[in-house]
C-alpha cells in the first residue's frame, strides 16, 4: 500500500479486536483567535434534526491545525454538520457497481461515520503503516464502512486540497456474492498467526499446546459467576480445555496449507 494512503475500516455489525479509539468531542479554540477555518453561515436543510450540541458545535469553527492530521480533522469533521458542506466537493462523485452518479449539495445527509458507536477500528498492513496516523504529509485517506446487514461497503475518499482536507468521491460495493461470511475469532486469528509460519514449513508433527490468555472483556457483557472483579483480579481460571470452539477453525485453515 502506497505510504501516502491510509485505511481505516469502521466495522459497523461486527468490529474485530484490532484497535479502538474513543470518541472524543471537537477540538475548539476560541472565536476570537485568528487561526480558525470559517463554516457557513447558511447550509442545506436536510432530513435530520439537529440537536441543541448539534448546533453549539456547528456554531463552532475548527482550528487551522486539526488539517494538519487526518484524525484531528475527521472528529470534527463527524461532529459539523456545517462543516461537513464545506469540506465535499459538489456535485459530489458516487460511484454504485461500477455505475457512476453525482450527488449534489442539498441532497447531502450529515454523515457520522463512528459516532454513534462511539469507537472506531483501524486495521493496517503493517507495523510500519500505523506511523502514518502521525504523518502530516499523508494526502490521500480512504475510509470504509462496512454495513454487514446490507452486505455492502462503502469507501469514502479524502484528499488534501491545497491544505484543506476535502471529501472527493463515495463509492458502494457489495462485499461478496456468496451466500455465508465468517468472521475470524480473535483466538482463532491470533493463535493461526503463530502457527501458520511452522505449518508452511512443516514443522507441525504432533500435538500442540497453545496457552492463550484473555482479559475480562474477552467473556462478552453477559454477566456471570466468574465475571466479577473479585475472582478475576490476580486470577486465572481454564475454560473450555480441548473444547474450544475456534478449534475447528484453527485446524482447518493449517490444514489448507
Amino acid at each position: 500500500m502506497n505510504r501516502n494512503t491510509v485505511w481505516l475500516t469502521l466495522a459497523l455489525v461486527t468490529l474485530t479486536f484490532f484497535w479502538g479509539c474513543k470518541d472524543k468531542p471537537a477540538e475548539t479554540e476560541p472565536t476570537d483567535v485568528a487561526d480558525t477555518v470559517p463554516v457557513d453561515t447558511v447550509a442545506p436543510q436536510d432530513t435530520v434534526p439537529m440537536t441543541a450540541m448539534d448546533s453549539l458545535i456547528a456554531a463552532t469553527p475548527m482550528p487551522k491545525a486539526a488539517d494538519g492530521l487526518f484524525d484531528d480533522f475527521l472528529f470534527n469533521f463527524t461532529a459539523n454538520k456545517k462543516l461537513q458542506y464545506e469540506r465535499i466537493r459538489f456535485p459530489l462523485k458516487v460511484v454504485r457497481d461500477d455505475k457512476e452518479s453525482f450527488l449534489e449539495r442539498n441532497d447531502w445527509q450529515m454523515e457520522k461515520f463512528f459516532t454513534k458507536q462511539g469507537f472506531c477500528t483501524l486495521i493496517f498492513d503493517s507495523e510500519e503503516q500505523m506511523e502514518i496516523v502521525k504523518d502530516t504529509t499523508v494526502q490521500k485517506v480512504i475510509i470504509e464502512k462496512i454495513h454487514l446487514n446490507k452486505n455492502q461497503v462503502e469507501q469514502f475518499f479524502f484528499e488534501r486540497d491545497s491544505g484543506q482536507w476535502m471529501l472527493t468521491e463515495i463509492h458502494r460495493d457489495a462485499i461478496c456474492r456468496c451466500q455465508h461470511l465468517a468472521n475470524p475469532g480473535c483466538f482463532a486469528t491470533c493463535i493461526q498467526l503463530g502457527l501458520l509460519p511452522l505449518a508452511k514449513a512443516g514443522l507441525l508433527t504432533d500435538d500442540i499446546a497453545v496457552n492463550a490468555i484473555t482479559g475480562s472483556t474477552g467473556a462478552g457483557q453477559k454477566p456471570g459467576a466468574t465475571t466479577h472483579f473479585s475472582w478475576r483480579n490476580d486470577n486465572m481460571s481454564v475454560y473450555k480445555l480441548f473444547t474450544h470452539q475456534h478449534l475447528h477453525e484453527i485446524t482447518q485453515t493449517l490444514n489448507e496449507l
